[in-house]
């Protein structure tokens, strides 16, 4: 598992705003309130973890694809996130080596908020 906690702040209505590194966005946007968040953490955290890239999103179903390109040398790069595999808590992303890992995380958080 990979934790990332995002940097940036959350705007007044809640989410984040659109990094200026993304020059390209075609995905559509999540009718469930969870995925659009877990969407739009994806994105910010992207761009928080590439700065010297500029980012093209793409909408995959249940997947972000990333075209990534350095802003100085122009050499390209492409990634899957895969929202299966990622779990937004407040401002922090875990990232899950396999659905497997995420479902025991996720239970032993549901313990942990039950019996303390």
């Amino acid at each position: 598992m990979h934790k990332y906690k995002i940097k940036s702040e959350k705007q007044s209505n809640g989410i984040w705003g659109m990094p200026m590194s993304v020059t390209s966005y075609d995905a559509s946007l999540k009718r469930d309130q969870t995925l659009f968040n877990l969407q739009n953490a994806i994105i910010i955290a992207m761009a928080e973890t590439h700065p010297n890239q500029w980012l093209k999103v793409r909408d995959w179903g249940e997947n972000l694809y990333f075209s990534l390109e350095h802003k100085d040398t122009y050499q390209t790069g492409v990634e899957i996130v895969l929202f299966d595999r990622m779990f937004l808590e407040n401002d922090v992303l875990y990232c899950f080596e396999s659905t497997k890992e995420k479902a025991f995380f996720l239970r032993k958080k549901k313990l942990e908020k039950i019996y303390g």
